[in-house]
């Protein structure tokens, strides 16, 4: 239902058979799966080394997340009332987040599992997400999303 996109919910449960969240809209209760969810969450900037920060934005610039595009695969932040697209690796998420594993190559197998953010490794710049108890990924900034 795509007139649903953009808008905010609260999640009330999870179906672990269905592999759906109980989302409630507006009185309204729907059920979606996590890649058809996205977190609200308060983001600061920080280019990887090899690269400079676009749309003019510092790495000390920290900003809300408020949608996602596939096709680009960035964030649209508002940072001071104004809205901006920030690539993922340009985005350090806090830690404790939960976000989705996506664009994994090597291990295609746990793209879209839903993970926590358990800290960061600032000497290779990745994510350490715990996918379960007894699995935890080293994830690129660009391969975890809200």
């Amino acid at each position: 239902r795509p007139e649903l996109n953009g808008r905010c919910g609260i999640v009330r449960s999870f179906d672990a058979s269905k592999g759906r969240y109980a989302i409630e809209l507006g009185g309204e209760s729907i059920a979606l799966r996590r890649t058809n969810i996205l977190r609200k969450l308060r983001i600061t900037m920080k280019a990887p080394a090899e690269r400079e920060m676009d749309n003019g934005l510092s790495n000390a610039d920290g900003g809300m997340i408020c949608g996602y595009d596939v096709e680009s695969n960035s964030y649209e932040v508002e940072v001071e009332g104004v809205q901006t697209r920030v690539p993922l690796d340009c985005a350090m998420l806090p830690v404790g987040s939960t976000g989705l594993v996506i664009g994994l190559q090597g291990a295609p197998q746990h793209n879209d599992k839903t993970g926590y953010l358990t800290s960061v490794d600032e000497a290779s710049d990745r994510y350490l997400v715990a996918i379960d108890n007894d699995l935890t990924l080293r994830l690129k900034r660009s391969n975890f999303r809200a």
